[in-house]
């Protein structure tokens, strides 16, 4: 006995809207100069790059975006990136041009808060002869800013860092540290660390800092990726590995 067949098909899926690219100045290779021209997208892609009334042909009821003159290139690829580096960078406070420790320390406050719990803070490029006195800072006026993770940042010529009290007790420096050969603690009236490490001193913090685990390496490889999209990079090789 032969059953009855029934024949279902599954709805066609609804094509994206389609965008038509007018007024800029486009680079289709690097043996071809730029050249006036429209760019018609299709579901996600490229359907046509030329003359602006051949792709309002195409285009039906496309909306229209003008790119007012802009340049627009093909992707660029970077043959030699350092990735994980430039996501750690990203998460690194920038201190240039602060008038103030307190306004350094706040500035590290904001980039922290982006991160997980337990990171550590970072910032880098302070400069205490932009401050009042061109007094070097100290570890208390990070703690007002950071006091629930140790934080660090490097003095704009790479010869000193600032930490907060957090970072001195993880790096296990007190009172009773030596100063290493070739480095300095600075300390207080009182003889206690005061927050700055200079030269070969910055070494005993660094041992302190936890290496990169596997999720840190992935959270700043994702920034990375996503920072170099955002400036027309399409590709990265890194370098580093």
């Amino acid at each position: 006995m032969l059953l009855p067949l029934l024949l279902l098909s599954a709805p066609a899926p609804t094509p994206a809207v389609s965008l038509l690219l007018e007024g800029a100045t486009v680079y289709v290779s690097p043996e071809e100069p730029g050249r006036r021209a429209s760019i018609l997208l299709s579901d996600g892609k490229i359907a046509f790059v030329g003359d602006p009334s051949s792709a309002r042909a195409q285009a039906g009821g496309a909306p229209v975006r003008d790119l007012s003159g802009r340049f627009v290139f093909a992707g660029w690829a970077d043959a030699h990136g350092h990735l994980e580096g430039l996501g750690e960078a990203l998460e690194i406070a920038d201190l240039r041009g602060t008038a103030s420790a307190p306004e350094a320390a706040s500035r590290m406050a904001r980039a922290a808060a982006a991160l997980p719990p337990r990171a550590w803070a970072a910032g880098r490029a302070w400069d205490q002869n932009l401050w009042p006195g061109q007094r070097f800072p100290d570890a208390h006026d990070l703690d007002a800013a950071i006091p629930d993770r140790p934080a660090w940042a490097e003095r704009v010529d790479g010869h000193a860092v600032w930490v907060n009290s957090k970072a001195l007790a993880a790096a296990g420096i007190g009172r009773e540290t030596p100063d290493p050969a070739g480095g300095r603690i600075l300390r207080r009236a009182d003889g206690t660390p005061s927050g700055v490490l200079v030269d070969a001193a910055v070494d005993l913090l660094r041992r302190a800092i936890p290496e990169a685990s596997p999720a840190v390496r992935e959270r700043r490889l994702a920034a990375a990726a996503g920072a170099c999209a955002r400036a027309g990079l399409t590709e990265v090789q890194d370098a580093s590995h």
